[in-house]
This record gives C-alpha cells, structure tokens and sequence, in this order.
C-alpha cells in the first residue's frame, strides 16, 4: 500500500503540473494574444487543431498530458509581447499549482503521501523554473542562434496556419553556411528552402541543399537530425538513384522507415521502397497509409507538397 501511495503521490504531482501549466499557458495566449492551441496529448489519444477543426486521433503513448502552443508571427516579432505572453502563463501555472499544494495540504497533512507529494512538487517547481528561463530567454538577444531562432519559428508559424514553403519567398532568401554557432537553427532554416525547393520542382535547388546538410552531418546522428536523414534517404532513393546511400542513411536512422507512420515518414518510405524496386503492392500500401493519415499531418502548409509526391509516385507505378 505504501509503494502505490509513494508512486501516486509522485506521478500526481507532475500529472497535476502538467495539466494546470498547460491550461494557464492556453488562456494566457488566447487572453494576451501571440500564441494559439495546437493539441494536447495523454495516454494514447491527441486532441489537435488543424485548419480550424478538431481532431480526435491515437498517437503514441503519453504518460502526463502534453499540451502545445503555438506562437503567431507576429508574436515571434515582438519580443515584448511574446515575453509577457510566456510570463504570464507561466507565473499563473506556478500560483494555481501553489494553492493546489496547499490544499493537499489541507487534506492529507502528516501522511506518506503528503510527504512524497511535496518532494514531487518541488522537482516540478524547480524543473518548471528551468524551463520558464529557458522559454524567456531563447530567441532574446540579438546572437546567431537567437536571430536563426526567432526566423524559423515565425516561419514555422506560417506554415502551421496553412502557407505553403514555396509561398514563403522572402523569409527564405538568407543563404546560410552550416558551420559556427547556431547549427541546430541553421539547419532547420535550411529544411525549410528545402522544402520550399522540393515543393516547386526545382531539382538543382533541392540537390544543393541536400548536399549542404549532408556535409555537415555528423557521424552519428542526433535525434533532432533524423528528420534530414529521412530526406536523404529520399533524395538518393529517387532524385540520384544511389540505393547504397539510401541504405547508409536507413540504417542510421531506422525510425524515420518503417516505423513513421505520418504523411512525410510514409512518403520517404514509399520512395524508399521505389527505389529498391520492392513490390509494387507493398509501394501502393504504404503510399495509401501516407494519404489516409494527410490531414492529421501537424504542419498544415506542407500537406500539399507531401501529398502531391505520394500522387506522383502512385501515377508512376
């Protein structure tokens, strides 16, 4: 009974820090502006926004709830505005968490589980302070990655109300080198010509920068490089025919084949699968998987540009 009264105690009160956190952040943003709902996450369900609607889908298994916010445009411009707006969700999250300390107070003071619940609620606050100084301060300052920082985000912005990357001329003119500070921004910022190359057809363009985020991958990849290694694995599996390669980068980021199962992980699949000459039916089923799932596909303006490829390559068959 004590085991189950320790664990309660501990997973309630980053269950509860989740949960008042995430709300405070919600009506904070839609009170002050600058920031929206995307979705929130728990156990195996999402609730999400996509073009205005909301959706109910599973998803992988999710212990605390997760909510997600997103920041508008015009937010990530100001950065007055969107300073307050992060204050004040967070600092309200830290005050309603607090009374609710104090009523478990109220009601179970002196008991096992009060006492495991207090530890827990301060790893929470100290963690929670952590991350509410690292929301303030990234993006603030005028350094490399600060300026790349602020960029992608109102260019993720875009995209995640519905533009397109091939409609975001400007905001993608800046060449950059990946060298220096800065390299995990910079190569975000270059996926993103990326995509806005792929989406126009403009192969010369696209094998340019595949080959400038290919030079500066490392040998082992992190996991917040996969998505590059997916677009690798694309690229040499169709647009330069070199299957070794494709391999290469299968095998250094397995996740980003078999096991993605959106929109884009389904399209590099199928061309994965293309290129190796598999079974036409075992192409068409990943390629329908892909499409099925489209509209839950978390960034809106890139839906198009993925579904005309998947289109593309079913017409080829």
């Amino acid at each position: 009974m004590l085991f189950f009264e320790i664990v309660g105690a501990y997973y309630g009160a980053f269950f509860i820090w989740q949960l008042v956190t995430g709300i405070m952040n919600m009506l904070s943003g839609k009170i002050l502006g600058g920031m929206k709902f995307h979705s929130i996450r728990f156990l195996n369900f999402k609730i999400g926004e996509s073009q205005g609607r909301l959706t109910l889908s599973k998803d992988r298994v999710c212990f605390l709830p997760q909510f997600k916010i997103l920041h508008t445009p015009e937010s990530m411009a100001d950065k007055r505005r969107r300073t307050v707006a992060l204050s004040a969700g967070a600092l309200s999250g830290f005050t309603v968490y607090g009374l609710f300390c104090l009523l478990v107070y109220r009601l179970a003071a002196g008991t096992e589980f009060f006492r495991m619940f207090m530890v827990g609620a301060i790893i929470v606050f100290a963690f929670g302070f952590y991350q509410f100084l690292i929301m303030i301060f990234s993006g603030l300052g005028n350094s490399t990655q600060a300026v790349m920082h602020r960029k992608n985000e109102q260019i993720l912005s875009f995209i995640m109300e519905g533009t397109h990357p091939a409609q975001l001329g400007d905001w993608l003119a800046e060449e950059v080198e990946l060298s220096g500070a800065g390299l995990a921004e910079k190569n975000r910022y270059i996926q993103f010509q990326y995509f806005s190359a792929l989406e126009k057809g403009d192969e010369e363009r696209v094998s340019q920068l595949i080959h400038k985020m290919e030079e500066a991958l490392p040998q082992n990849v992190p996991a917040f490089l996969g998505g590059i290694c997916g677009e690798l694995i694309f690229y040499y599996s169709y647009l330069e025919k070199d299957l070794s390669k494709a391999e290469r980068y299968k095998n250094q980021a397995p996740s980003m084949i078999e096991n993605d199962m959106d929109l884009n992980g389904r399209r590099v699949y199928a061309y994965y699968l293309y290129g190796k000459e598999a079974d036409t039916d075992k192409i068409l089923e990943v390629i329908a998987e892909g499409l099925a799932v489209a509209q839950e596909y978390p960034m809106p303006g890139n839906i198009p540009m993925e579904t005309k490829l998947l289109q593309y390559l079913r017409d080829l068959l």
